[in-house]
C-alpha cells in the first residue's frame, strides 16, 4: 500500500503546481515537466541555508544517489525525497501494528498518512 501511495503521490506534485515541476500551473503528467535547474538549486539552498545545513541528512544521500548513479540533482532529489516518504508509510504501518492497532486500522493510517502532505 506505501508503494501505490507514493506513485500516486509523486504524480499528484507533476500533475499539480508543485517543487517538481517549478509550480507549473498547466495540466499535464510528462516527466518532462520536472525542473532539473530548479529542484538543483533546492538542493544548493539546502546546504547552504542554516535551517537546512543543520538537518544535512536528506542532502547528503541527495550527493550519494547524485554521485553513485550519475543521475542529474533533480532526479538524484526525488529519488531520495519518494524513497524516504515510500520508507515512512512502511514504518507508519509496523508502527500502528506494534502499537496494537488492527490489520484494519494500521493499513487505513497509511493513506491518511499520504493524504496529509499538500
Amino acid at each position: 500500500m506505501s508503494a501505490g501511495c507514493t506513485v500516486a503521490l509523486f504524480f499528484f506534485h507533476l500533475a499539480f503546481p508543485s517543487m517538481l515541476n517549478e509550480h507549473v500551473t498547466a495540466p499535464g503528467l510528462s516527466l518532462s515537466r520536472i525542473d532539473e535547474q530548479y529542484l538543483t538549486e533546492i538542493v544548493e539552498y539546502h546546504k547552504t541555508f542554516p535551517v537546512f545545513a543543520a538537518r544535512p541528512f536528506t542532502t547528503w544521500l541527495i550527493d550519494i544517489v547524485h554521485a553513485v548513479f550519475s543521475l542529474p540533482y533533480g532526479q538524484s532529489f526525488i529519488v531520495v525525497n519518494f524513497s524516504l516518504f515510500f520508507f515512512c508509510g512502511v514504518v507508519l504501518y509496523f508502527t500502528s501494528r506494534a502499537s496494537g492497532q488492527s490489520v484494519k486500522a494500521a493499513g487505513l493510517s497509511v493513506p491518511l498518512f499520504y493524504s496529509s502532505f499538500t
